[in-house]
């Protein structure tokens, strides 16, 4: 009979140490599957996941068995910082223990979660046109901020005719 010895420490699979979130994914909500492989077997193979460090603190936790990443806090672009630094240990049940641990930064992605605001808010805008304007005189400006970024932030203007 050949017994196996616990001579492997678990190592991640995944090459890519980042993990892309959404700001509008909703908190609990898994965001990834931490990927393990240990080459040993049976309770040498079995493998118990952790989190070592995370910065800020409680903003994910980990399924100790799955190794399913979820959301603790709910993040935002605009309002935080857009990476996180998250380090997860890997420990195999054998005798002795072995294990390992990496890095990951957990990126938020913008959303287009913002509306564009106008620099002077007014519900209806009425602009009276003098009879002695002329083809190309400017009749009235208007300005307007989002907080989105990228394409998100894009503000298009458009005339509509009165009903």
């Amino acid at each position: 009979t050949v017994l196996d010895v616990n001579d492997n420490a678990p190592y991640f699979t995944d090459d890519n140490a980042e993990i892309y979130v959404h700001e509008v994914t909703m908190v609990n909500e898994k965001i990834t599957r931490i990927n393990v492989t240990d080459l040993d077997f049976g309770i040498n193979a079995s493998v118990s996941f952790r989190i070592i460090s995370q910065s800020p603190e409680n903003i994910v936790s980990i399924g100790t068995t799955s190794g399913d990443l979820k959301l603790l806090q709910a993040v935002d672009f605009e309002a935080n910082s857009n990476t996180y630094s998250i380090v997860v240990e890997v420990s195999d049940n054998g005798t002795p223990s072995l294990s390992s641990s990496q890095v990951f930064n957990l990126i938020i992605v913008d959303d287009n979660d913002n509306v564009p605001i106008f620099s002077n808010p007014v519900l209806q805008r009425v602009v009276y046109i003098s009879s002695s304007v002329e083809s190309g005189d400017v009749i009235f400006i208007a300005t307007a901020t989002d907080a989105d970024s990228g394409i998100n932030g894009q503000i298009l203007y458009s005339l509509q005719s009165a009903s």
